[in-house]
């Protein structure tokens, strides 16, 4: 059985028209009882000692976790705002096998993790144009080698970034978005007993040019690795005009630079781009719309799995080719 009690307070204190002050907390509570299904058999418990584990038994646990947000602000002018944010919050492990295994000891429960974030908001052109920029910090972990009783479960990494947002909207019928991502996160192995695990530490194209062996599963060495299967930069546009009558079209375009599949950053998925569109008439009751995608008909691949996942591991075996020029049509009824 699971059962979580989460109490959250915020406050927003306005010291002058110009200064003010955000503050939150929130404290996670969970209680867990768990024991073995029926019919496990009672082989499984008593040979588990030998691997390092404890026997499969009734077992409970009760974990609290506390979040803290600060964020003061500051308003030089009506259409201008000024931020900067800090956070702090606990998390669980994060593996493959689940979050709550009294395999794991009480460190994996309390992984710290922190964001500072600075920025500033726009509002211009009488409110018809919002633009907001920011710059950002954070460490957190993400899953690594799970072994239950293994010395790695998780990796610390540290995540540097840029955001920039526009909207744009002069009148009811024509609205236009806009946003752009700079992303760059390390993996933290340095000073750790083993590196990342590398299912397949090269292509099959190289595993069959030398005779090597296909996924020898090994430890790659414990040094700090840019993120793997994660682009740098990522960007989106959009515009979209409606008529009165409910006949619309939007018109987008994705972008995304290339990134490097495994940590020997000997294979790259290169830079691609996107055009799509959608046309559609909207009423009170009900909607059609018709999408077309990769209109170009462009060639790009996405890796297996990004920076962030457990099945990283995996982008050597698989990268995915996308789909090319491809539509869709949806109707969707109002009730």
């Amino acid at each position: 059985t699971f059962s979580t009690l989460s109490p959250f307070y915020q406050h927003q204190i306005n010291f002058t028209d110009q200064w003010s002050l955000m503050l939150a907390g929130r404290m996670n509570a969970f209680f867990v009882q768990a024991s073995p299904p029926p019919g496990t058999p009672a082989e499984i418990s008593q040979v588990a000692p030998s691997f390092g584990l404890p026997p499969y038994t009734s077992t409970s646990m009760n974990i609290v976790q506390p979040e803290l947000t600060i964020s003061p602000s500051y308003k030089p002018f009506p259409w201008m705002t000024s931020y900067f944010t800090f956070f702090y919050g606990q998390t669980t492990l994060l593996s493959q096998f689940g979050s709550f295994a009294p395999e794991f000891p009480s460190a994996y429960y309390h992984q710290n993790n922190f964001l500072y974030e600075v920025g500033t908001k726009f509002s211009l052109l009488h409110d018809k144009l919002f633009l907001g920029v920011s710059g950002y910090y954070q460490t957190g972990y993400i899953p690594a080698q799970v072994i239950p009783g293994g010395p790695i479960a998780t990796t610390q990494i540290a995540i540097k970034g840029a955001q920039l947002n526009a909207n744009y909207q002069p009148n009811k019928n024509f609205w236009l978005n806009f946003g752009y991502a700079f992303i760059a996160g390390q993996e933290l192995w340095q000073g750790l007993p083993l590196g990342p695990l590398a299912l397949q530490p090269y292509s099959s194209s190289v595993a069959k040019l030398y005779g090597l062996p296909v996924d020898p599963l090994v430890n790659e060495p414990p040094l700090n690795y840019p993120f793997i299967g994660f682009p740098h930069n990522y960007g989106n546009i959009m515009a979209t005009y409606k008529f009165d009558n409910g006949l619309g079209i939007s018109l987008w375009a994705l972008a995304e630079s290339g990134n490097f599949i495994f940590y020997t950053y000997s294979t790259r998925i290169p830079s691609w781009y996107t055009l799509n569109a959608r046309i559609f008439y909207n009423s009170k009751r009900w909607e059609a719309s018709l999408y077309l995608y990769n209109i170009t008909n462009e060639h790009y691949w996405l890796p297996g799995a990004p920076g962030f996942s457990a099945a990283r591991n995996f982008n050597y075996d698989y990268i995915v080719p996308q789909l090319p020029f491809w539509i869709q049509g949806t109707v969707r009824v109002y009730f």
